[in-house]
């Protein structure tokens, strides 16, 4: 940590007009963690500014500059699993156009070959 940081960090207070006993907690938690207290420091300044264009800009350089002050990216989603054909006793099986693709690797001419023997032996038309 050097001594020009600490100044800047201390001119960013002055001129914020944060005195007294708030200004010692923001230090104290400086002198410790300069890294959380820039976070913090920049959440406080997203709640109270907001809804301020000139905020605005300056959120979008400052997390350009510190992307680990910005919010938490959302985890993707999980691809949801195939539907595999239903077999149970007693039901006839649930067959679609999406299972006989796969199970010939997406080649038409093999897929409507199965198709055409499934709907011959079964009576059913797919």
């Amino acid at each position: 940590m050097d001594d020009y940081s600490i100044r800047y960090f201390e001119n960013t207070l002055n001129s914020m007009g944060i005195q007294g006993i708030k200004r010692k907690y923001w230090l104290k938690i400086y002198y410790k963690n300069p890294k959380k207290a820039g976070k913090m420091f920049f959440e406080k300044l997203d709640r109270e500014f907001k809804d301020q264009k000139s905020w605005e800009l300056a959120k979008y350089l400052l997390i350009k500059k510190y992307p680990h002050w910005g919010p938490e990216p959302d985890p993707e989603p999980e691809p949801e699993p195939e539907p595999e054909p239903i077999f149970c006793k007693n039901v006839a099986p649930q067959y679609n156009l999406e299972y006989f693709l796969r199970i010939n690797g997406g080649r038409w001419g093999d897929a409507s070959y199965d198709i055409d023997e499934f709907e011959r032996s079964n009576g059913v038309v797919i």
